[in-house]
């Protein structure tokens, strides 16, 4: 498809005037940055800044999809094995962060091993493990 940018932004209003709530809006815009870039009318220098943000979709977007295809490690020691090694294990630092908070994160970092660490979360692994699913199934 080569549409002009006048164009694109017609088409892709229209697909958002017809989509009920707000993570609708998400593919169409994508879409439409991704033909823009495409076309040479948006330039790297202009979304870098936003780059971290899509970073963080895509492993969200890993992170759903090995869950979709129950794929995830079966124990906290199994995270950091894989081809999806960074984005489980970065997964799981920010639902700990989120849930726990970020001193507790940091407390964790004195801790030595597995079983300090979940004795410090007042977690099992199994425990742990469900819900870092939670969100996503």
């Amino acid at each position: 498809m080569n549409l002009m940018p006048f164009q694109m932004i017609v088409k892709t209003g229209r697909k958002l005037s017809e989509t009920p709530n707000l993570d609708d809006y998400e593919k169409p815009i994508m879409n439409l940055l991704e033909e823009m870039v495409d076309s040479n009318l948006l330039k790297p220098k202009d979304y870098e800044i936003y780059f971290s943000k899509f970073l963080i979709e895509a492993k969200q977007e890993l992170k759903k999809q090995v869950i979709a295809e129950n794929k995830t490690p079966t124990m906290p020691d199994n995270f950091w094995k894989g081809q999806e090694k960074y984005g489980l294990s970065g997964s799981i630092v920010a639902f700990i962060d989120k849930k726990y908070g970020r001193d507790k994160l940091f407390d964790l970092l004195k801790q030595t091993n597995k079983e300090a660490a979940l004795k410090l979360l007042s977690i099992s692994e199994a425990q742990l493990l469900i819900d870092w699913k939670n969100p996503f199934q």
